[in-house]
């Protein structure tokens, strides 16, 4: 996936972004991991960095903690620049 043009060719979109939100069906419990992943393509190659926010997390505590959930998750996301993508992929 490469960096979304616009007619004047310049780049609109940098970097791709996820919230994940991911059903973990453990034996006699249903919970959720919640993560984040931010990514970039240059020069053909894709450069990524993922964390956990959450895991093990009820539904219950997704509904009552989203927004806070979610703002951990942003705030992650601003920390990381480009030279941390490059870094974590590498590593």
């Amino acid at each position: 996936m490469g960096n979304n043009v616009n007619a004047k060719g310049e780049v609109v979109q940098k970097y791709v972004t996820l919230i994940l939100y991911l059903y973990e069906d453990l034996p006699g419990e249903i919970t959720f991991k919640i993560g984040i992943l931010k990514a970039m393509d240059e020069n053909g190659s894709r450069f990524a960095k993922k964390e956990v926010i959450e895991q093990n997390i009820k539904i219950e505590l997704i509904e009552r903690d989203i927004h806070e959930i979610c703002a951990r998750a942003i705030r992650k996301y601003d920390e990381w620049s480009a030279d941390d993508l490059s870094m974590s992929s590498s590593a």
